[in-house]
Parts: C-alpha cells; structure tokens; sequence
C-alpha cells in the first residue's frame, strides 16, 4: 500500500493557496486599473521608485527588488516609459527613475482608496 502525498486536509490548504495566489494578484490588477489606471506590476516598479533615493534605481536594482527576469522588466519599462510613468537618465549607469522633481513624492496611492493617482502620470 502507498502513502498519501498530502492528507485530505493539506490537499485542501494547498488547493486554497494556489486558487488566493491566482485570483489575488488579478482582483489587484483589476482594482489597481479602475482606481488609478495603474497594472499591478506598473505599481509594483513605481513603488520601488518611490522608495529609493532620489526616486532613481538602476535596472538590476529593480530587478532583486521584484524578483524578476531583466527581460521582462526592460519590457515592463519601455511601456511605461511611453505612458510618461518612468524616465531612463543615461549615465555612467544607466537608471529609471520617477519623473518628478523633489518634493519627494507620496507613495503611490494604496489600491481600493480615493487618493487621485494621477500624480504618478505627470511629468513636471
């Protein structure tokens, strides 16, 4: 006789982990759009900008942040670049950074609240 893998209540668990872990992240992108017009991983790169100094991270820097494939952020970038969300600064190094000048901006708005988001489209 062979032994269970899971037991009825830890194929259960795990059945409700992988069902939270899929409906999640859509029920914050669609949430995320209607709200602020942002996708979750717009917010997701604008959240790491607007933590880092001078709101200025270098690719790799955004990529062990999110945990994320360089080609998929390079791709995730030039979108957002065209949409005036993110800015490249060549340099030495190359960086994207918020375009916005100090004052340092307000984090990017929690999804499900009122706080306008547009702050995060301007470019000046």
């Amino acid at each position: 006789m062979t032994e269970r893998w899971l037991s009825g209540d830890e194929q259960r668990a795990w059945r409700t982990y992988l069902q939270m872990s899929s409906l999640l992240p859509a029920a914050l992108n669609r949430q995320l759009q209607r709200d602020c017009g942002l996708t979750l991983p717009e917010y997701e790169v604008l959240v790491q900008l607007s933590e880092a100094p001078e709101y200025r991270l270098r690719p790799f820097q955004v990529c062990e942040a999110l945990n994320w494939e360089q080609s998929r952020l390079s791709h995730q970038l030039t979108r957002m670049e065209r949409r005036g969300l993110v800015l490249r600064r060549e340099c030495a190094a190359p960086t994207w950074n918020l375009p916005r000048p100090a004052p340092r901006p307000s984090p990017p708005p929690r999804p499900g609240t009122s706080r306008p988001c547009a702050d995060w489209s301007s470019t000046g």
